[in-house]
């Protein structure tokens, strides 16, 4: 009874705390659970990707909050705003900042945040200092640090590489300069530097090519660095060294042009639109507030999943409703909204055209509950993510999620999962770092339903302990000890962990300063992991957990490394080349600098696997290499020059706006795979294109153009030193197919 009147008290306190009427409300913490209290929660008003750009390019770079509320001791919060869909962003000191779309009226649950130094960095142009200048920060859930450079190009920020996706260098007299960079997989310098970049000159014109147009704002890849003067000459001092694609932009009217040689002539005719209305799929209601993102489908997957920050979009009006004005092209739809997912789909613009799309998303369902422990106890900082059914794909493949994905409990074991996928048989687990995993029985939702009460035991299991030394004896600590059950896929889990470092499993420990360490694991057999920098990564045999299990004995060998640099054919290096090593133990990446020159540190001695990639100038290979290895040289052929035309196959005319590219193989070590696709835009008044460095060798070409067929020319053998010129790819106008896909019950 005494138990029962307490939970009742605490729910009336709850139902009395300030924060429970607020619009928003939450709980902030630690990655172990403890409350942090003072942590600045602010509300933005949602912007689409070229406001971003504008707002990044300003006088006053940072966003404005809407509202801006503090957390109490005990990390709670509430916050009002009158927005129905705003992106809410936290910040502490000593913390990484974290952020997330949220509704109007909505609880949260508990937002997590990972500790971090503050990191300082330059920006610099040669060895001048670049006072000024807006680095900026951004996470994939948009999170967003805008640090301005002091006199001497100084800056600071929270350190990136735990949180960070991209970083964007912006200043007036300098190229915009963009890079990805995706946490744990490979650093990116906080030391920045920019470049005055390319000039670019050309006219703004009327369809007819005669009439000039005033004031065209130009744009370069997204940026609006320039307009066009009365007699419709323009001059960009600051493009990027390999910008993509000019636009000029006259009212309802554009066009496009990629890179040339000499001043470029745009002829501007009716923009290309996309409109349409985003619904929900079940009620057909309007959804608004969605951010509709179109991305230029053209590239390899990688270019793809850049989001917003490679796409232009659109929030969607209070009904539902969007217009974006894009160039002819193919585009990949992606929506972010807070409550419903969506699947990308894919549209066509021709030059002129427009097209209408109504974009269905599922409202997903919601579950709140409470994770404890066998002693009824709550358990603080326990991941709950949906589980996929034993034997459908994905089996015990855990990633840490992210704000929006998957849910930790609170300091008192309350868990808010804002995102479970309806109609679908689901279990959820719990994982808590050093503890085994959790599991609720499988439960079906409909769409938008919120389930109360699921309570979530964690067991107490079998101690695992354990030592890592190194070769001398040395404890060594800091190691990241990760245990993967062969049962439930412990081998794919082991490597998604360490290929997504040492934060992607939640129940991963790190051993002590005497390098010991303790887990706990439900009964069973395990692989376990063992990885940290300056050691080759490791990985035991199989360990039956069971009482009176022995204590783990690890000896750590020295990394290895691999030191080179990529160069092509003459010994010019090249920069900005990917390199990915793969070994049974995980990956490692970096890329190139400047001089072509690269590490890859920590890897196990003996034969990897190493791609190498720069997809915008068709390097994709693999090479079998022997670690350690120094002085490594890998040689990119100069490559191989294909040029001809793209025509109408009914008229013969040229087709002006086109992707032409190619896809080959590569091997090493025994493997052969098939190399993803790379194209690239061509906006050209006779058809001509030209692709220069293809790689000797068997390849495919492909075309596509809005409105035709895709057209692949196989049996292409290129040899080195022999260009092949006049090829000609005439393109045949699709069949349009309409029809409708319902369920068994006849509806849509």
């Amino acid at each position: 009874m005494k138990r029962i009147a307490l939970a009742l008290l605490f729910t009336t306190l709850a139902v009395l705390s300030p924060n429970s009427q607020a619009d928003v409300r939450g709980v902030v913490m630690t990655r172990d659970g403890a409350p942090v209290a003072k942590a600045k929660v602010s509300i933005y008003a949602l912007e689409t990707a070229a406001a971003m750009r504008v707002r990044w390019q300003s006088e006053t770079p940072r966003r404005v909050p809407l509202a801006t509320v503090e957390t109490a001791t005990n990390g709670t919060f509430g916050v009002k705003t009158d927005v129905p869909v705003a992106m809410m962003q936290v910040e502490a000191a000593g913390f990484a900042p974290s952020a997330l779309r949220v509704n109007k009226d909505e609880d949260i649950g508990a937002i997590a945040l990972i500790a971090v130094q503050e990191k300082k960095g330059t920006v610099r142009a040669g060895s001048t200092a670049v006072a000024g200048a807006r680095v900026v920060w951004t996470s994939g859930g948009g999170a967003e640090i805008v640090a301005v450079t002091d006199a001497e190009g100084r800056y600071a920020v929270p350190d990136p590489e735990k949180w960070a996706q991209r970083v964007t260098t912006v200043h007036p007299d300098y190229a915009v300069d963009s890079e990805a960079a995706l946490p744990a997989r490979s650093k990116v310098a906080l030391d920045r530097k920019v470049a005055k970049g390319v000039a670019i000159e050309g006219h703004a014109m009327e369809a007819n090519g005669k009439t000039p147009v005033a004031k065209a704002e130009i744009y370069v890849d997204g940026w609006k660095l320039g307009a066009s003067g009365d007699d419709g000459a323009f001059s960009i001092a600051h493009a990027p060294a390999k910008w993509q694609e000019l636009r000029a932009v006259s009212g309802a009217t554009s066009a496009a042009a990629s890179p040339s040689k000499g001043a470029l002539l745009l002829r501007l005719s009716k923009t290309p639109k996309l409109t349409g209305v985003v619904r929900d799929a079940q009620s057909k209601l309007a959804v608004s507030s969605a951010e509709v993102i179109a991305i230029p489908a053209e590239g390899d997957a990688i270019g793809r999943t850049s989001g917003r920050a490679g796409g232009t979009s659109a929030i969607t009006d209070a009904k539902g409703a969007f217009t974006i004005e894009l160039a002819s092209g193919s585009y990949a739809l992606q929506i972010n909204a807070p409550g419903y997912s969506f699947t990308s789909v894919d549209v066509t613009l021709t030059a002129g055209g427009s097209v209408d799309r109504s974009l269905p998303v599922m409202k997903q369902a919601r579950v709140v509950g409470n994770v404890i422990d066998d002693d009824k106890r709550p358990v603080a900082a326990a991941w709950v993510m949906p589980a996929p059914e034993a034997g459908r794909p994905g089996r015990g493949l855990r990633m840490r999620p992210g704000p929006g994905f998957g849910a930790m409990s609170g300091p008192d074991g309350r868990f808010v999962l804002r995102s479970v996928d309806p109609d679908e048989e689901t279990s959820l687990e719990a994982t808590k770092k050093g503890l085994p995993g959790g599991e609720a029985p499988s439960m079906k939702l409909a769409s938008g339903e919120t389930k109360s009460g699921v309570v979530i035991t964690i067991p107490r299991g079998i101690e695992v302990t354990g030592i890592v030394t190194d070769q001398a004896g040395t404890a060594v600590s800091g190691v990241t000890v990760t245990a993967g059950s062969p049962e439930r896929g412990g081998g794919g889990q082991l490597m998604v962990r360490m290929v997504l470092g040492e934060s992607a499993g939640a129940e991963d420990v790190q051993t002590a300063s005497d390098g010991r360490f303790s887990m706990r694991l439900a009964e069973g057999t395990y692989y376990f992991a063992f990885r940290r920098e300056g050691f080759a990564p490791y990985r035991s045999s199989p360990v039956d957990v069971k009482p009176g299990v022995a204590p783990l004995e690890v000896t750590l060998q020295p990394g290895a490394e691999i030191v080179g640099r990529v160069v092509r054919a003459g010994g010019a290096g090249i920069d900005g080349v990917a390199l990915q090593v793969m070994m049974g133990g995980g990956t490692s990446s970096t890329t190139t600098g400047p001089d072509g020159s690269f590490t890859i540190k920590d890897l196990a001695p003996g034969t990897v696997m190493l791609m190498v990639r720069k997809p915008d100038e068709f390097i994709q290979m693999m090479r079998s290499v022997t670690a350690p290895a120094s002085d490594l040289t890998i040689e990119v052929p100069k490559g191989v020059s294909v040029s001809g035309r793209v025509i109408d196959k009914a008229s013969g005319g040229p087709v002006t706006e086109f992707s032409a590219g190619v896809s080959g193989e590569s091997g090493g070590g025994g493997m052969r795979i098939m190399m993803q696709p790379v194209l690239k835009s061509f906006r050209t008044d006779d058809g001509a294109f030209q692709l220069d460095g293809l790689a000797p060798g068997p390849l495919q070409l492909i075309v596509s153009a809005p409105g035709y067929v895709q057209q692949r020319v196989p049996g292409l053998v290129l040899e080195e030193g022999k260009p092949v010129r006049d090829l000609e790819v005439a393109l045949e106008t699709g069949t349009k197919i309409l029809g409708r896909v319902t369920g068994p019950d006849g509806k849509a």
